[in-house]
């Protein structure tokens, strides 16, 4: 199962995300939640431990964001890595 997350704007998905089976990739305005020291921090270092986290390079250099500057544990990718996942994991959620 694979969940595409875009916009988080409260910790109210976190529980539809815990999934043995589950793989997320924050995207868009999603990736400003993985910064360190952001509201959603102690809630995403939890979801990290159980669930795979990924989220898009592009996105973050789109925002200005460092990788050194994200929550432990979350691994960039990139575009062809993002496709090759839509291809090997279905079903695939989207969150805005």
């Amino acid at each position: 199962m694979l969940h595409l997350v875009f916009n988080l704007s409260d910790t109210s998905l976190f529980t539809r995300l815990y999934n043995q089976d589950s793989i997320i990739v924050f995207l868009d305005n999603s990736v400003l939640t993985l910064l360190e020291h952001s509201i959603f921090e102690d809630k995403l270092l939890g979801l990290i431990q159980l669930v795979p986290c990924y989220v898009l390079y592009d996105d973050l250099v789109f925002r200005g964001i460092l990788q050194d500057k994200l929550i432990k544990g979350v691994v960039c990718i990139n575009n062809a890595e993002l496709v090759k996942m839509t291809i090997e994991h279905t079903p695939i959620y989207s969150w805005n």
